[in-house]
């Protein structure tokens, strides 16, 4: 949507009886989606509690008994969550776990899913934040008061969406998503139980923003019929906190009380009781005060030595005082159950033994995913469909996108999985219900199934073990009617021929699909580079291209490196045995080779792309690319990608073995060229002797290429050009 029509559309008066927005471009509505956009939505007489109950939620919300508060007060908990260590302990561990994997975004249609995060990056361009920080504010808040709210900002100048019509209204394009706080939140509502206004107001600020029921998400958990909002998990063990820490204050009590020992000292003896004694300025003193004053006199570390008229103890608890141990273990076992915590999840790792902080931490993640199930379901029906709408996108179950978390618990999910793909292997579900069912994943598309492992590996060596194995019919008795033909008995006696150059077809795939991955990310780094600049009208640099293609031609050299140094060294290895030399391909024998047959041919065929998708490397250019229409040329050039690594691959050895010789002072080569007959023999067309540096790789490159094991006269070393 251009910039005058964004203008166009905020001054729209539009009536409700024209022509509505549709809500799929270039097609068709369906019934039901016509339906949305000609009538709003029947309302339905239920029942539910309009009596504020401001008096046990946040007070003074504008005085208007209008709004309905929470029946519980949340400002309380946030308090709660912020003084009390365990209730902080739960809700981190809820969150941890219920962000453990992450999230995505999951769908059959692959463009719908480009769109939405497209949309993402917009979003998060504007408000600041990242969607996976919104994503886990809003999980934090549903998880400690049992409700979240999300606030949506509507601006058609900051979205690249487009307005719908639903329910008789027209909805601008989402821009941002803002979470706000759950405890200053108040809803109004109709006299059908339906919210129509939200205000929010701070408890210690007079300003109060009010926001419209479309444009405010609600996520809440273990709501009562008729309620507007959630109860949070932690209103049962409210009381149960208070009690455990009325205890604590009472032991504290008791501990300070008896930490310091209380001393008791015993003057005289039933005999002889405690008299009076003369002190030296001839006052008369009673013998218990002077003991007294010299046990008050006493300091922390010092003694006291008296006569045996003297007895001095010091008295402990001795039994005397209550014991608030079982009362303190009975209220924090209710205060953990409450809160779904064990001992190891506080770091204790002698309170509880395994199977029983396992049961409790499975409960635990059991929670977790139901609050994951509650907030993709909301944000997929409230977010992630609207935007689809704005772009244009029909909202079937093809094409519907949804935000998902992965399981929590691993080994479930792989025992899950197991299940499942054993009861595929004994006939007893379909691939699609393993993949769909036991997998999560969508049914195998037309051309995935030859990616895969087995396509790409089991069969293909399958039919090489079935080639080598043995008896009559078998391919042995082929092989050796092409050795016969290929070094017949004459003269100079039979010569074994060494099997076919390694030609490694599992080598040549793994190093097409590192190719072919690169050439990928090159067509969408330029096609994001595009889209970047065109959304603010910048012309895009020349240099800017000519990075991306070098960075990804680097990276597919060291990918040809990996895969075909050690064809290299095998052919060179195979010179040296042949000819009994010592010579060694060097450096820069395999950086020509790298050079000429792979830099220079990739360098020719970014060229190729560039002058397809009408891209001038010389000049600063405004880019506006199709990333459909440069995907498609992409993917036709991956052909000629395709056929330059079959023959790089094939031509690797041959430059090992080609290279040894001639360091080796050898200078000519002979090449056989041969052809497949029906029945499997190798017959020789045609022979030629040429000069080793003039051998290019298109002379002795192809499909039917073979080396002898043996020097021929003259010394010099055949290449047969045939098969097995």
């Amino acid at each position: 949507m251009g910039l005058l029509g964004r203008i166009a559309s905020v001054f729209s008066t539009t009536k409700p009886e024209q022509e509505d927005l549709r809500l799929v471009r270039k097609t068709k509505p369906s019934s039901v989606e016509s339906t949305v956009k000609e009538s709003p939505r029947q309302a339905v007489s239920t029942l539910y509690y309009k009596t504020s109950l401001t008096a046990r939620g946040y007070p003074s919300l504008g005085g208007d008994g209008n709004y309905i508060t929470p029946m519980y007060n949340l400002g309380e908990i946030g308090k709660t969550l912020d003084v009390e260590s365990f209730f902080a302990a739960s809700v981190r561990r809820h969150r941890e776990l219920s962000m453990k994997e992450g999230w995505h975004l999951h769908g059959k249609d692959k463009e719908a899913i480009a769109y939405v995060k497209k949309r993402f990056e917009e979003i998060e361009l504007i408000t600041g934040e990242p969607i996976s920080a919104i994503v886990r504010e809003l999980l934090t808040n549903l998880i400690a008061y049992g409700n979240a709210i999300l606030v949506i900002k509507r601006d058609p100048l900051r979205s690249s969406g487009s307005p719908i019509r639903m329910f008789g209204k027209t909805m601008q394009p989402i821009s941002g998503l803002y979470p706000a706080d759950p405890t200053s939140m108040a809803v109004k509502k109709n006299d059908f139980g339906r919210p129509v206004e939200w205000k929010q107001k701070i408890w210690d600020s007079e300003k109060t923003r009010k926001f419209r029921a479309s444009d405010v998400v609600h996520f809440h958990l273990d709501r009562k019929s008729g309620f507007t909002f959630g109860t949070p998990y932690i209103v049962p063990v409210l009381e149960d906190i208070r009690a455990l820490r009325r205890l604590e204050e009472l032991a504290e009590l008791v501990t300070h009380k008896h930490t310091f020992p209380l001393f008791h000292a015993k003057v005289g003896s039933k005999d002889k009781p405690a008299g009076y004694i003369t002190s030296p300025d001839g006052q008369t003193l009673s013998e218990v005060d002077v003991i007294g004053a010299q046990v008050d006199a006493l300091p922390p570390e010092g003694g006291l030595v008296t006569s045996e008229r003297v007895e001095i103890n010091m008295l402990g608890t001795e039994g005397q005082v209550l014991d608030l141990e079982p009362y303190l273990s009975h209220f924090e076992s209710r205060v953990l159950g409450g809160l779904r915590l064990s001992g190891i999840d506080l770091g204790r790792g002698d309170t509880a033994n395994k199977a029983t902080a396992q049961t409790v931490t499975k409960n635990l993640v059991d929670a977790c995913s139901e609050i994951q199930n509650v907030f993709s379901e909301m944000f997929t029906a409230k977010i992630v469909d609207i935007i689809l709408l704005e772009g244009g996108f029909n909202l079937v179950s093809d094409v519907r996108v949804s935000l998902r978390f992965p399981d929590i618990d691993r080994e479930e999910a792989r025992a899950h999985q197991n299940h499942g793909i054993q009861l595929f292997m004994q006939n007893a579900i379909t691939e699609d219900e393993l993949r769909t069912d036991y997998l999560n994943r969508e049914p195998y598309a037309d051309g995935d199934r030859k990616n895969t492992f087995h396509e790409l590996y089991t069969k293909p060596l399958a039919e090489i073990g079935a080639m080598n194995e043995q008896g009559p019919g078998s391919s042995q008795g082929s092989a050796n009617t092409v050795t016969n033909k290929a070094r017949p008995t004459n003269q100079h006696g039979t010569a074994t021929t060494k099997k076919s150059v390694a030609q490694n077809s599992l080598m040549m795939k793994e190093l097409f699909n590192q190719f072919s991955y690169s050439w990928s990310e090159m067509c969408e780094d330029i096609c994001g580079l595009s889209a970047r600049n065109g959304k603010y009208n910048k012309a895009t640099r020349s240099n800017d291209i000519k990075k991306i293609l070098i960075l990804k031609t680097d990276a597919m050299m060291s990918d040809a490196k990996k895969y075909l140094l050690p064809e290299i060294e095998s052919g060179a290895k195979e010179a040296r045995k042949d000819i009994h030399t010592n010579k060694l391909v060097s450096k820069d024998d395999i950086s020509l080779f790298l050079s000429k047959h792979i830099r220079i041919p990739l360098i020719k065929l970014n060229r190729k792309a560039m002058i397809m998708l009408k891209i001038d490397l010389d000049n600063e250019v405004k880019l506006d690319l199709d990333p459909a229409k440069a995907s498609s040329i992409f993917d036709a050039l991956k052909v000629e990608l395709d056929m330059m690594t079959v023959q790089t691959a094939d031509f690797a050895y041959k430059y090992g073995y080609m290279t040894t010789l001639q360091k080796a002072g050898r200078k000519n080569i002979r090449i056989m060229y041969n052809s497949i007959s029906e029945d499997g023999t190798l017959d020789l067309e045609k022979e030629v002797v040429m000069p080793i540096a003039s051998v290019s790789k298109r002379d002795v490159s192809g499909p039917h290429i073979r080396l002898n094991t043996t020097c021929v006269i003259d010394e010099d070393i055949n290449i047969n050009k045939g098969d097995e």
